[in-house]
């Protein structure tokens, strides 16, 4: 398993993303509070650049699915999430997507045709859909290939059992000194870290 290195506009070479989000629902129009990213290397195992931008959240209401039972399970969060989801800056739906295009693109310059680097989230029918869905709702651009997607969570758990992805999970979290769960730009750092860990673990190279 290979990819073909790209170079990017600091002159290096492509690197992956890790996206993850935090919504009101799960339906594939779901209302999105936080979008959250972390560009990584594989070789090295480490996070590059992180990401995240907060949705007004009476703007992702008027653009999204908003359902009781995701309300609820918010409330039973643990207060360091919930205040990560209160105490921020916020933007329309429209402007988080932009800032969100404007960032991948700036590391990345790849013309029709080129291999392009691989987004990967927790479940590409899942986040990347709801984004999907929230990009055209506010009449913007998908601003990823079709072939970019790729399923962090299958992956892992068809690569190891669950037991060492547990151990992973639990190895990469004490290394990062903890991880602030349901933040959008912590958990994409977070799955990003478990990713390398595991590919270095399973083929014993990083991508």
């Amino acid at each position: 398993m290979g990819t073909t290195r790209l170079k990017d506009v600091e002159g290096s070479v492509y690197m992956p993303f890790m996206v993850d989000l935090e919504n009101l629902s799960l339906r594939p129009d779901a209302a999105i509070l936080s979008i959250g990213a972390a560009r990584f290397d594989p070789q090295l195992g480490i996070v590059l650049d992180t990401f995240r931008v907060d949705v007004d959240i009476n703007d992702a209401m008027r653009h999204g699915h908003v359902d009781g039972g995701t309300i609820e399970w918010w409330l039973g969060q643990d207060k360091g999430a919930q205040e990560a989801l209160l105490e921020r800056k916020t933007f329309t739906l429209h402007a988080a997507l932009a800032a969100f295009s404007r960032w991948l693109n700036y590391h990345w310059v790849a013309g029709d045709g080129e291999e392009r680097p691989a987004i990967w989230a927790n479940g590409t029918q899942a986040d990347i859909v709801w984004l999907e869905n929230a990009y055209r709702a506010v009449g913007l651009s998908v601003p990823w290939h079709y072939q970019q997607p790729r399923d962090y969570r299958t992956f892992i758990n068809e690569v190891l059992p669950p037991e060492r992805v547990r151990e992973v999970m639990d190895s990469v979290e004490q290394t990062m000194g903890g991880v602030i769960k349901h933040d959008a730009s912590e958990d994409a750092r977070f799955q990003a870290l478990v990713l390398c860990e595991v590919l270095r673990r399973v083929m014993g190279w990083r991508i």
